[in-house]
């Protein structure tokens, strides 16, 4: 738990960094999809993220999502930003 937290914590803080304002996609909807893997369903009952909380507050958020394939991260991970199940591709 420690160990993932404090990987959390070293990464969060490069998206902070990142430009403000792109160019490119001016005027284009954005999407920040946000992914724990390998975490219990209540390990976010042991810390306060306050900032992850503001996110889930003024954005949309799932209280239960059911993976297409449970074990399996890769493909689950296609499957989320494809749209297509393992057996479409």
């Amino acid at each position: 738990m420690l160990l993932a937290l404090s990987v959390l914590l070293l990464i969060f803080p490069a998206n902070l960094s990142a430009p403000t304002r792109d160019l490119c996609t001016k005027g284009k909807d954005k999407l920040l999809l946000t992914i724990f893997d390998g975490f219990r369903w209540d390990y976010d009952r042991d810390v306060d993220t306050p900032n992850l909380d503001k996110m889930a507050e003024e954005g949309v958020k799932a209280a239960y999502v059911t993976p297409p394939y449970p074990t399996i991260t890769s493909p689950t991970h296609f499957t989320l930003l494809s749209g297509k199940e393992k057996r479409q591709r």
